[in-house]
């Protein structure tokens, strides 16, 4: 655009407005600077949850390794304590994600567009870690070891089982916002808060997108070793699709009209995740190598 009174030349970037529903015009007060400030106090917890989830699983893994080194026979103490710590990793994330859920409110950001991609920098991160890249870290020692009992990728695939049951099993149920409600109907003084506390929980958009990753990038980076994750992460994404539809239906009231700036940023996340399996692929063609050499 050309400035006639000097006819100079400048840019301008143009976005569509947001949708009045979407926008939190009480945060509109928060400045620049105060924003920033509190995006980096929520950083904190949020890391210190995320260290601890993986201090857990890394603290029950090493003695499962532990384990199987002294008892080298005790094959179904150790099936099922992989069944436990994949499981385990389901349970964390569900924690983490009420972390995440009431930091990013903290942010007191503008739309809600903008609340739920600031979740999927976080959600989608925490996922990753906790599903994929300390699982890898956690065997990183044992690569001719890998496709043994108890090692990485049969822990990969109870990590597909647990998440393609019980992430939907709670979704569909309703589980959570159930169990919210009657822990918090006895500290209710008027009907009001009763009426509120009894509405349809407003749908999270953020662990949609996220847990689509997440279930994406299980097959993707335990598939190049293991093929029956790929049926496997069909299935999940199916039981996904119409769980959240039910939920949606039945348990959700309806979302706001969210802007289009969503879906390319899962799309970027998607292609990441890409790149990644090329790399796990490679580590799990040596990992098997190596195996045929020792045997």
């Amino acid at each position: 655009m050309k400035v006639a009174a000097t006819g100079s030349s400048c840019s301008i970037a143009v976005s569509r407005a947001p949708e009045p529903g979407e926008i939190y015009w009480e945060n509109f007060a928060i400045g620049n600077c105060n924003r920033t400030c509190r995006r980096i106090l929520i950083i904190v917890p949020y890391l210190l949850m995320l260290c601890l989830s993986a201090a857990i699983i890394t603290g029950v893994e090493r003695l499962k390794l532990s384990y199987i080194q002294n008892h080298p026979d005790d094959t179904t103490f150790v099936l099922v304590v992989t069944i436990l710590g994949s499981s385990m990793v389901a349970v964390l994330n569900i924690c983490l994600n009420y972390v995440i859920l009431y930091t990013t409110h903290f942010e007191m950001l503008k739309t809600k567009t903008m609340f739920i991609i600031s979740e999927l920098w976080k959600r989608v991160p925490t996922y990753l870690i906790n599903n994929i890249l300390i699982w890898f870290a956690i065997f990183g020692d044992e690569w001719s070891h890998w496709y043994q009992p108890g090692n990485l990728l049969e822990s990969g695939f109870y990590l597909a089982l647990s998440n393609l049951f019980l992430p939907n099993l709670l979704l569909v149920t309703n589980f959570l916002p159930f169990m919210y409600r009657k822990f918090c109907e006895p500290w209710v003084d008027t009907q009001s808060e009763l009426n509120r506390l009894y509405e349809p929980p407003v749908m999270d958009m953020a662990e949609g997108y996220a847990s689509l990753l997440r279930t994406a990038a299980i097959g993707l980076f335990f598939g190049p070793g293991l093929p029956i994750m790929y049926p496997i992460t069909a299935v999940a994404l199916i039981i996904m699709y119409w769980s959240w539809k039910y939920a949606l239906v039945r348990c959700f009231r309806r979302p706001p009209a969210f802007s289009d700036e969503i879906a390319p940023f899962v799309r970027k996340w998607a292609l990441g995740m890409c790149l990644g399996q090329s790399v796990a692929g490679s580590l799990l063609s040596l990992s098997l190598s190596l195996s045929l050499l020792l045997l």
